[in-house]
């Protein structure tokens, strides 16, 4: 079960993230990646249709993620016994100090085993820096190692006492094309060592990167306080709680909901020839990157504040660790 004190408080006040052991054997999370692993196998088994792909392959989709995993056609009993155990919701109400919360995101990451990184960016639009005060809280959940993930700094944050990042916008700056990901000094952020049986609890409003040169296969959701969101509140009489969870849901979320009715969820698209050829002979040779290195600097004269620069093998072999 996931238990928080003061220190959890107090590093997720002070850093925007904690990361907390979720009390579990080592037996049980070793037998919980497995039944991960049978996960994905059985939506792509089953077609099922929802997830997303970001880096298809020529002979590898490379599915990024599928949604909405909580499903019974894709669920086992030792994932329905991991929730029991944790007990996820009763955490976030007390990290927070919340009367009740809402998982509005919920998505199992797929990826397979290929160096991977995204872009800078913050997830709430509104955010002013207060990460106490954030009415969302991000959560991933590990059963398997994984390094990578990238979390900035507060005190050079926008609103930090040492401001690096210049706007508080969705992105580092506002005239970024966003062709390429971009890199700086590592001083100032966190890289995220994930631990199997952990829990990281992070808050969305904080610049955060994703980044990772392995297998990915997390959980990843999101929470919101209902009871803040006049939207949210006058709907909930249409959430519900799936007998496993200790947290509210939308009924697209729930255990026995029709995956073909889904209205919140991605999708799965089928990647076109072209996109998997593109993406294949990047990763091997990082054309693509020099090609959109050379249009934003000739032909979009983009100008890259300091301490910002593109990263020219980001989502290549050559990726940087």
């Amino acid at each position: 079960m996931l238990r928080i004190n003061k220190s959890d408080r107090d590093h997720f006040h002070k850093h925007g993230w904690v990361q907390v052991s979720m009390n579990l054997e080592k037996n049980f999370i070793e037998e919980c990646y497995e039944s991960l692993k049978s996960l994905e196998q059985k939506a792509k088994d089953i077609n099922y249709p929802l997830g997303r792909t970001y880096h298809p392959h020529l002979f590898n989709s490379n599915q990024a993620g599928i949604e909405a995993p909580f499903n019974k056609l894709l669920m086992d009993d030792n994932l329905l016994e991991l929730f029991k155990k944790i007990k996820l919701g009763g955490f976030v109400r007390d990290l927070k100090k919340w009367e009740s919360t809402s998982c509005e995101l919920a998505r199992l990451f797929t990826m397979g085993n290929f160096n991977y990184r995204g872009h800078w960016h913050r997830d709430i639009e509104s955010y002013d820096g207060d990460i106490m005060g954030a009415n969302e809280v991000k959560v991933v959940l590990y059963l398997k190692d994984q390094k990578g993930f990238r979390i900035w700094k507060p005190q050079y944050d926008y609103w930090g006492s040492h401001p690096v990042i210049k706007s508080d916008k969705l992105t580092p700056f506002d005239n970024s094309s966003g062709l390429l990901p971009l890199k700086t000094s590592q001083k100032f952020y966190d890289v995220i060592e994930g631990k199997a049986g952990n829990a990281l609890f992070f808050c969305p409003g904080v610049m955060h990167q994703g980044s990772v040169a392995s297998k990915r296969l997390d959980l990843h959701m999101k929470f919101i306080n209902p009871l803040e969101d006049e939207e949210k509140k006058s709907k909930m009489n249409n959430y519900l709680v799936n007998t496993f969870q200790d947290f509210y849901i939308p009924n697209d979320y729930s255990y026995d909901f029709n995956p073909l009715e889904d209205s919140i969820s991605n999708l799965l698209a089928t990647p076109t020839f072209k996109s998997k050829l593109k993406n294949s002979l990047n990763y091997y040779t990082g054309v693509l990157n020099f090609y959109n290195l050379s249009k934003s600097k000739f032909f979009l004269r983009e100008k890259i504040p300091p301490p910002w620069h593109e990263e020219i093998f980001s989502n290549t072999i050559f990726q940087s660790k």
